[in-house]
């Protein structure tokens, strides 16, 4: 498990990789608040190296949508990533969150 909060121009991205699941959500949340704290206008949340994601991940990225002001812009992307993208379709969050998803399949 490892994320990485980086500035890049005017976006602030999180960067998670490995897993995304109730056993690291934990540790992810301190990054999470920060940026959080932050209070920044666009974010970015690439999810394209998570090898394993599961309710508690998609708890913690709702959670974000949710803290961060209402004017901000939030972008969650997958890349390819299939396991990312099964559990979205799984849930049906490729359509119902298609406007916060963004993946390349």
């Amino acid at each position: 498990m490892a994320v990485d909060v980086s500035q890049k121009a005017d976006f602030t991205i999180i960067e998670c990789s490995d897993e995304c699941n109730i056993f690291y959500v934990h540790a992810l949340y301190p990054s999470f608040q920060t940026v959080v704290d932050a209070q920044p206008s666009k974010v970015i949340v690439d999810l394209t190296s998570v090898q394993d994601i599961d309710t508690a991940g998609l708890q913690l990225l709702l959670w974000l949508k949710k803290q961060l002001p209402a004017s901000s812009e939030l972008l969650i992307t997958t890349g390819d990533n299939q396991p990312v993208l099964d559990f979205m379709s799984l849930y049906q969050l490729n359509t119902q969150l298609s406007h916060l998803v963004e993946d390349k399949a």
